[in-house]
C-alpha cells in the first residue's frame, strides 16, 4: 500500500464521513473541561468555608468585646483578638488584618 493510494480521493472521502471513534474523541475534548470545572468548585467551595469561618470569628470578637462591660478599650481590644484567635484557628495569622477600635471622644 503506497502513500498514493492513501490520499486518494476515495479514501478521504470516507476517512471524513467515518463516525467510529467519536466517543473517544468527545472524552478527550470534553475530559479536561469537566476535570477543570469539579477542581474549581472544590476551590469555591473550600474559599467558602474559609470566609465563612474567618467572619463567624471575627462576628464573635466583637459580641466578646461588647460583652465585656467593665473593661478598659485596651482589655476589650485583647480579649476580641484572644477570641478571634482561638475562634479563627489557623487562618488567623493568614488575615493580615488587624483589629482595632476609634477612641471614644472627649464629647462623647
Amino acid at each position: 500500500m503506497g502513500l498514493g493510494q492513501f490520499f486518494n480521493k476515495r479514501r478521504r472521502g470516507a476517512f471524513g464521513r467515518s463516525r467510529s471513534g467519536n466517543v473517544a474523541m468527545m472524552w478527550a475534548l470534553l475530559g479536561a473541561g469537566i476535570l477543570g470545572l469539579t477542581g474549581l468548585s472544590v476551590d469555591f467551595t473550600r474559599a467558602q468555608s474559609i470566609r465563612a469561618q474567618l467572619q463567624n470569628a471575627a462576628d464573635g470578637a466583637v459580641l466578646a468585646a461588647s460583652r465585656a462591660q467593665g473593661m478598659t478599650l485596651e482589655q476589650r481590644q485583647a480579649a476580641a483578638q484572644a477570641y478571634f484567635q482561638t475562634a479563627a484557628g489557623e487562618y488567623a495569622s493568614v488575615t493580615g488584618r488587624s483589629m482595632s477600635a476609634p477612641k471614644p471622644s472627649a464629647g462623647a
